[in-house]
């Protein structure tokens, strides 16, 4: 039998065993460095695929819409409203057309309020000139007689109507 540096053939066959496991462990592990790295490359950058055939829904933009008055809404021959921290309740009013109505109302809120009916953002309708400022707590009144249409009504103090204190006011 043969002897290679000395050692029996079942230390070479061991040492062999060990040296393939260790050079397949180092294998493996650059190969999963290698094919992680990358498929983790692809997975970022691979666009999302549909079947053929699916629909794909795209919602359309958000748009703004007035709020108007909806048919049936009360009407009296006095309205009232309450302004409050930033909004009117109800943000839509109907009032009867050409007969005199009085709009009530009241600041619930913390901060100085008012409401006004001018030609802002009214175009084509007569300026009202309703303009009633309100001290927290404070109640006002106005006497509106107004042709048929839907008028904007909003709060003037600065940056309100910005923030959404606005709405309609539809005579009929």
């Amino acid at each position: 039998m043969a002897r290679a540096s000395g050692r029996s053939g079942s230390a070479l066959s061991r040492m062999a065993a060990r040296a393939m496991v260790a050079g397949l462990g180092v294998a493996a592990i650059a190969a999963a460095a290698a094919f992680g790295v990358a498929g983790m490359q692809r997975a970022v950058a691979a666009p999302v695929m549909q079947p053929v055939g699916t629909p794909v829904i795209v919602a359309p933009p958000a748009v703004e819409t007035p709020v108007i008055a909806p048919p049936g809404l009360p009407t009296a021959d006095i309205v009232s409203l309450t302004t409050r921290d930033i909004f009117f309740d109800p943000g839509a009013l109907a009032i009867p057309a050409n007969r005199n109505v009085r709009l009530e109302v009241t600041n619930a809120g913390a901060a100085m309020h008012n409401f006004s009916i001018t030609d802002h953002n009214n175009p084509g309708l007569p300026d009202l000139g309703v303009f009633i400022d309100l001290d927290p707590g404070q109640t006002g009144d106005a006497i509106v007689n107004a042709l048929p249409g839907t008028y904007y009504f909003f709060c003037d103090e600065p940056g309100h109507e910005a923030a959404g204190m606005f709405g309609y006011l539809t005579v009929q």
